[in-house]
C-alpha cells in the first residue's frame, strides 16, 4: 500500500511539470510574432506607380509593432522565397496598431505584372506572410494641362494645340477656340509628347507655331 500512494504521488508530480511545460509553450506561442495581414490589397495604379493599402495588426499586449517588411517580385511571392525578393525600403514603419496605412511605390516598369506581400515584426518576432496581391502597370491614361499666353492682336479670334511623340512633328491638332488652356487627358504613360500652339484669324490666316514644350507622364 505504501508503495502504491509514493507512485501516486511521482505521477501528480509528473502531470504538474507537464502542465508546466504545455503552459510555457503556450505563453512562448502567444508571443510569436504579431497576427498576420490579412487585408492587403491594391488601391490604386496609374503607369509606373502602385498605391498598396493595408491595415496594421494589434499584436497580443504588451507586445508592441516594431517594423514593415514590403516584399516585391515579377514572380508570385511565398512564405519559402519571401527574404529574397526585392524589399521596398520606403516605407519600413509598421505604424498604429488597427490603423490603415498606405505607400506608393514609383518607377516600376511599364505593362509588367508585380506581386506584393508584407510581413510585421514585434520583439518576439516576424508574422507570417500576408495576403498576396498583384499587378499589372499600365493602368489607366495620363493627362496634362498646358497654358500659354494671350495674344493681343486685335484680329486674332482662336488657337490652335499641335502635338505629337517626336519633336517638330505633329500628328494631332485642337481647335480650343479663344482659350488660353488645355487639358489633354489621352496620353500613355512613359511616353515623351511635343506641344506648340498658333493663333488663328476669322480670316483663316494662321501664325507661326511657338516655341516647343514636352512632357513624359
Amino acid at each position: 500500500m505504501k508503495t502504491h500512494v509514493l507512485l501516486h504521488s511521482a505521477q501528480a508530480r509528473l502531470l504538474a511539470l507537464a502542465a508546466h511545460f504545455v503552459t510555457l509553450a503556450a505563453a512562448k506561442t502567444a508571443f510569436a510574432g504579431p497576427p498576420r495581414c490579412t487585408d492587403l490589397e491594391i488601391d490604386r495604379a496609374q503607369g509606373t506607380r502602385v498605391v498598396l493599402k493595408w491595415t496594421s495588426p494589434v499584436p497580443v499586449s504588451p507586445e508592441v509593432l516594431l517594423e514593415l517588411d514590403i516584399r516585391m517580385s515579377n514572380v508570385p511571392i511565398s512564405t519559402l522565397n519571401f527574404n529574397s525578393r526585392t524589399r521596398c525600403d520606403l516605407v519600413t514603419d509598421a505604424g498604429s496598431p488597427g490603423i490603415g496605412q498606405s505607400v506608393s511605390i514609383t518607377g516600376l516598369t511599364l505593362n509588367t505584372t508585380y506581386y506584393f506581400a508584407l510581413k510585421n515584426r514585434t520583439a518576439s518576432g516576424w508574422s507570417t506572410m500576408s495576403n498576396l496581391v498583384s499587378v499589372t502597370t499600365g493602368g489607366p491614361l495620363a493627362s496634362v494641362t498646358l497654358a500659354w499666353d494671350p495674344n493681343n492682336e486685335p484680329e486674332v479670334t482662336g488657337y490652335r494645340l499641335y502635338y505629337g511623340t517626336e519633336s517638330g512633328t505633329y500628328t494631332s491638332v485642337i481647335d480650343v477656340g479663344n482659350l488660353v488652356d488645355r487639358e489633354l487627358s489621352d496620353l500613355a504613360y512613359g511616353t515623351t509628347y511635343y506641344f506648340a500652339v498658333t493663333a488663328y484669324s476669322a480670316d483663316g490666316l494662321e501664325s507661326p507655331l511657338s516655341n516647343e514644350v514636352s512632357y513624359t507622364p
